[in-house]
């Protein structure tokens, strides 16, 4: 009996090229990648490889997406976000089968960054994961986490209280912060 290859799937990403091209070096993990193919950028991630149809594949990515622009929003104050623009299909002997869905948006920036070249010319890159990776791994964990970067992608004050009683909830509020407080001093 030969082995069950698993579908290879990757989501098309939508945005302003400025938002986009910081992805392929914020998100370098299996668990959530992002590459360039000509001009053009893909998320790939391991919550794919069990899934069997495009619309599962859409919808998963849906989901990821909207924590993604929370935490890029987090990490890069004028991120505008990104959209899932179509699935695609990668077959065994390498052809592609596209599915596209329907939608729309426009805008412009600038962008400042900068690259630390040592002495002998070479550069330094950060081994450990970015900050955009790590909130994506609590957020899949931690539904507090995911609700809370859902939330915090759309900067309106409605929904940055929504952030503030999401985390007021997750520490267990003000009554239980004092009760733990005057038990603390009770037993000091």
């Amino acid at each position: 009996m030969g082995d069950v290859v698993m579908p290879n799937w990757l989501v098309r990403l939508k945005g302003e090229k400025f938002d986009l091209e910081d992805f392929p070096s914020l998100l370098r993990s299996p668990e959530y990648t992002v590459i360039e193919e000509n001009g053009s950028y893909y998320l790939k991630s391991s919550d794919f490889d069990s899934l069997s149809s495009a619309d599962e594949v859409r919808e998963r990515a849906i989901a990821i997406i909207d924590m993604l622009n929370g935490a890029m929003k987090l990490h890069i104050h004028n991120f505008r976000g990104v959209f899932e623009d179509g699935v695609t299909l990668i077959k065994e002997d390498g052809s592609r089968h596209h599915y596209a869905y329907l939608g729309g948006t426009i805008a412009a920036r600038a962008k400042v960054s900068a690259t630390v070249t040592t002495s002998n010319g070479t550069q330094q890159i950060a081994p450990q994961p970015s900050n955009v990776e790590s909130w994506l791994s609590l957020a899949k964990g931690d539904k507090a986490v995911a609700d809370s970067l859902h939330f915090f992608r759309e900067n309106t004050w409605g929904s940055l209280y929504k952030v503030y009683e999401i985390i007021k909830d997750d520490v267990g509020g003000k009554k239980k912060q004092s009760r733990r407080m005057v038990g603390r001093l009770r037993r000091g």
